[in-house]
């Protein structure tokens, strides 16, 4: 009887500490227990030496819009766009025209800069400013991968449910984002997911080029994640149990 319980033991274990509670992987959580962040309002994103923005044109003048690739036909005129790397020293080169600085600037700012400077070409252009490399990307167990940002003020909960994350499969509490800056050395946040407060704080929006990094949760092979699945293995440990049990006495 006494080796019985070598397995007996561990397994027991096992069931006490596999189970995965609301604690555990519940969002919008308030209490003591959790930090709480506070509300900051929201920042414009803003250009980095290692982005490329994308130049749309508008004008009703096809001649001058012919100058730009990636043509085409509209109702009111012709659209047309351009690909533009920033350089180290936070310039990009618009062709038939001066280079324009756009480091650090909002796509608004930017829009405005560089519509002045074609305007020299043209007074009726007009000019929209994307970022062409508006993706984020996340690492963990489950959805890795990179992602097109759907819109501007993409926040974390929105940006997890394009990649496919659920919450019982990563380690929540300690979610970090790192975010590439002009420096070199890029920033590296850690927070916990689970607070209520996370709603607006420094945490709460996505930026282009964030990579989110959510670690698998511990013991996640033996995690139990619904009720069935405890009724399952409860079963089949007691089943295991008594044929223990009946090898031991025979």
């Amino acid at each position: 009887m006494r080796n019985v319980w070598k397995y007996i033991l561990p397994l027991l274990m096992l069931l006490t500490t596999s189970c995965v509670t609301n604690r555990t992987t519940r969002l919008f959580q308030q209490g003591d227990f959790l930090p709480q962040y506070d509300s900051v309002p929201y920042v414009d994103y803003r250009l980095k030496k290692t982005d490329k923005i994308m130049v749309l044109v508008t004008s009703t003048n096809k001649e001058v819009t012919s100058l730009y690739s990636m043509s085409t036909s509209g109702s009111s005129g012709t659209n047309s766009g351009v690909s533009c790397q920033i350089f180290e020293d936070g310039t990009v080169d618009i062709p038939f025209a001066d280079s324009v600085y756009v480091l650090g600037m909002t796509l608004e700012e930017a829009e405005k800069a560089v519509e002045e400077r074609l305007q020299r070409v043209a007074p009726d252009i007009y000019v929209k400013v994307t970022l062409a490399n508006n993706q984020f990307y996340v690492m963990g167990r489950s959805g890795s991968g990179a992602f097109e940002l759907p819109k501007e003020r993409t926040n974390i909960y929105q940006a997890l449910a394009i990649a496919g994350f659920s919450p019982g499969l990563g380690h929540i509490k300690h979610v970090r984002i790192i975010r590439p800056n002009d420096t070199g050395v890029p920033d590296v946040q850690t927070f916990d997911l689970r607070t209520e407060t996370i709603v607006n704080s420094p945490y709460y929006y996505i930026y282009p080029n964030d990579i989110i990094y959510i670690e698998a949760a511990r013991g996640y092979f033996f995690k139990i994640q619904s009720f069935s699945t405890f009724i399952g293995l409860i079963s089949s440990s007691l089943s295991f149990m008594l044929l223990m049990l009946e090898y031991v006495i025979k």
